[in-house]
This record gives structure tokens, C-alpha cells and sequence, in this order.
């Protein structure tokens, strides 16, 4: 490289995940992608993007020709910090914002200050959920994210996301219905919050995406580990779909499928 690389660092918390993963891409010639700290010819370690993938058209030998990209992150790991210490100071105001809201829905005096009041606490909820997230994507950045994993009813969950998007699923025609295997245990290990907040995002997005028929979440039980069995959880929609040139764009940042001004959804 140009910028005279001279060591890795392994101050990222999850330095050792990735290298795990990054040597088992290399020897069975997957492509990989790495964030982390590289000493650079000043001596700073800075954050930076590694990218590799194996150039097939011209090894076609048993090992892999590698060819790949290096890049500086370092502005973008600042600017992520930057967003996040900010979304934490909105946070504050904001749920004052909902408590008065809340108070004022309790107290009002005709139906049309209750609609105001109320239309106030939806969005200012709505806000906290984008807030949420930005500081949630800061932490899987930084590799902080920690889980909380505990016993939980699977099925209550499940159905409980349902029941949370019934009316919106209703108001636009559409059948919303949770399909959980017989062989499910009903009281599973995990991470209840954050489940939960997945199946949200997704079901959200089916229902948005979707102008007819049904969403359907599924649970079943992924039997290819049978030592270490996991759950599958699958959000089916009636939904426009992608094209396989759409899906490639999926998980860019800044991107949308549809990016015109007069976007149907």
C-alpha cells in the first residue's frame, strides 16, 4: 500500500471474531470484509476498510489469488461517533417531550386536543425508535453491542409483534398471521429485546411494501446443527420483491431501491 501499512491493531472488541472469520474466508476462498485499526507509516493507527475477494477468472489452481481494498475509514468511524453522543443528548429533551404528551392525552378537554396531543406523543415515539437504532448502529460499529440472553416465551413474542401491527396491517387490506412448528419449544435462550426489535424492522417493511394478500411470520426449528439447534425466523410478504440487480444494493449505506421524488413507498 501506498500508505506503508505496518501493523494490525487489536484494540476493537471484537478483533478476534473477525480474524477467526477472516482466516476460515481466506482458506475456503470467500470473500471477507474487515473494519479495523492499522498502524500506518506516521505510527497512528487509524480505522480502516479491508475488502478481498479471489480473482477466479485468473486462478483457476487449488489456491486462491486474492485481489482486494484497503480504505481509510477513520472519518467515518468519527462521524459515527459524532451522531451517536448526539442521538444520546436528543434522547433526554425528547422523553420529556412524550411525558407531557402523555399527560396532556390524559387531560384533554375535547377529542380534537387529544388527536393533537396524541399525533405529538406518535411521532415523538417514532423519533425515539430512529434514535434507538442510530445508537444501536454505533454500538455494533464499535463492536459493543453486548445481548442479554434469558428465558422467554417464543410463541407470546411472536405473536405480541403481530398483535403490535395488526390495525396498520388491517387499514391496508392486508392478513398479518405468526405460523410457530409443533417441535418449537414454548420457553427458549436468548436475547427476547432485540429479537423482537428484528422482527419489527421486517414486519414493518413487508407491511409498507406490500399492497395486497398477507405477511406471515414463521418460526421453525434449523436442524443442520444438531448439536447446537437454533431457530429460523422467516417475515414472508405479498410485497413488490427485488430484482437480483436490487438485491445487490441491499445493506449500502445511503441507498434506496427506489431513490426517485415520486417514490410510491
Amino acid at each position: 500500500s501506498q500508505e506503508g501499512f505496518l501493523a494490525l491493531s487489536n484494540e476493537n472488541a471484537n478483533y478476534e471474531a473477525q480474524l477467526t472469520e477472516w482466516k476460515l474466508r481466506v482458506q475456503t476462498g470467500r470473500p471477507f470484509q474487515m473494519d479495523t485499526k492499522i498502524q500506518c507509516q506516521d505510527g497512528v493507527f487509524r480505522w480502516h476498510r479491508i475488502f478481498a475477494q479471489p480473482n477466479k477468472e485468473i486462478d483457476a489452481r487449488s489456491d486462491y489469488l486474492w485481489c482486494g481494498v484497503i480504505r481509510s475509514i477513520e472519518t467515518e468511524k468519527h462521524l459515527i461517533d459524532l451522531v451517536a453522543n448526539v442521538s444520546h443528548e436528543i434522547r433526554t429533551p425528547l422523553n420529556g417531550i412524550l411525558g407531557m404528551a402523555e399527560i396532556l392525552m390524559e387531560s384533554a378537554q375535547s377529542e380534537r386536543d387529544r388527536h393533537y396531543a396524541t399525533t405529538i406523543h406518535d411521532a415523538g415515539k417514532s423519533l425515539l425508535t430512529v434514535l434507538n437504532d442510530v445508537l444501536d448502529f454505533s454500538k455494533i460499529e464499535a463492536g459493543k453491542l453486548l445481548l442479554d440472553s434469558h428465558d422467554f416465551d417464543v410463541v407470546r413474542l411472536v405473536e405480541s409483534v403481530a398483535e403490535l401491527f395488526s390495525n396498520q396491517a388491517r387499514t391496508k387490506g392486508l392478513t398479518i398471521a405468526s405460523l410457530i412448528e409443533a417441535n418449537i419449544p414454548r420457553q427458549i435462550l436468548g436475547d427476547a429485546g432485540r429479537i423482537r426489535q428484528v422482527l419489527t424492522n421486517f414486519v414493518g417493511n413487508a407491511i409498507k411494501f406490500s399492497e395486497s394478500g398477507e405477511v406471515l411470520i414463521k418460526v421453525s426449528l434449523d436442524e443442520s446443527k444438531p448439536d447446537d439447534p437454533q431457530l429460523k425466523f422467516i417475515v414472508k410478504d405479498t410485497g413488490i420483491g427485488l430484482s437480483e440487480d436490487e438485491i445487490s444494493q441491499l445493506f449500502q449505506p445511503f441507498v434506496q431501491i427506489d431513490g426517485s421524488l415520486t417514490r410510491a413507498h
